[in-house]
């Protein structure tokens, strides 16, 4: 399964919470050293906008969960214009405003999404589970 893949936000926090509902997919990938991580930078950003609300609760603060992260070998993917710009154009199958810019991110950089959430591939995009 070596290749490179674009993490969705509810599955890093999935895979690094320890728990045990990944798809089969989704654990082989994050299981694969020779597959490339990458966790957007809009995932960093929902991160903090949900613990910031309360939605969301972390042992570590936004910034030291994002850098365990890292230290465990995800990258992180920047925003860049074509990303932002690729989201007018997408169909309206998600109204979330973050999961669009990682649609987006996918289709412009060629990536395939680790997600278990189904509204991503009426996009097109290729996804694993």
């Amino acid at each position: 399964m070596s290749g490179t893949y674009l993490l969705d936000t509810q599955v890093l926090l999935l895979w690094r919470s320890g728990a045990d509902s990944l798809g089969r997919g989704a654990a082989r990938v994050l299981g694969d050293d020779k597959a490339k991580l990458l966790l957007s930078v809009a995932s960093v950003w929902e991160i903090a906008i949900k613990r910031s609300i309360g939605k969301l609760s972390l042992d570590l603060s936004t910034q030291e969960f994002v850098e365990t992260a890292v230290a465990a070998g995800i990258s992180l993917h920047p925003i860049r214009p074509e990303h932002a710009y690729r989201t007018e154009s997408l169909p309206w199958h998600h109204r979330d405003p973050f999961d669009r810019l990682l649609v987006a991110q996918a289709l412009v950089d060629n990536l395939e999404v680790v997600t278990g959430d189904p509204r991503f591939r009426p996009y097109g995009v290729g996804v694993v589970w």
